[in-house]
């Protein structure tokens, strides 16, 4: 994550994001998050509900999948999981 994709982030949420957020987000491991848990699976539909919800929002507020990263990288792209590719065709269709 980049100070860009911050200010994007930001932006779509019509909000400034509080500074320790942003050390955060910018220092978090990649390994970390790309690394799947082994959760029940209550727990992963609760996770995943949360996170459809942030997606829908950021969408709502003016984040599309085309939206790119600091290398080019569209979000469609970036989108590891085939339900949040499907969200984001969702969004591209509609």
């Amino acid at each position: 994550m980049t100070d860009a994709d911050l200010d994007r982030i930001g932006s779509a949420l019509g909000l400034k994001l509080p500074a320790f957020h942003r050390r955060f987000m910018l220092h978090y491991p990649r390994w970390l998050a790309e690394r799947q848990p082994e959760w029940s699976d209550v727990e992963k539909w609760e996770a995943r509900r949360q996170q459809a919800g942030i997606i829908k929002l950021l969408l709502e507020r003016g984040a599309r999948p085309t939206d790119q990263d600091a290398r080019g990288k569209r979000v469609y792209q970036a989108a590891t999981s085939e339900w949040i590719r499907a969200l984001l065709s969702e969004a591209k269709s509609g």
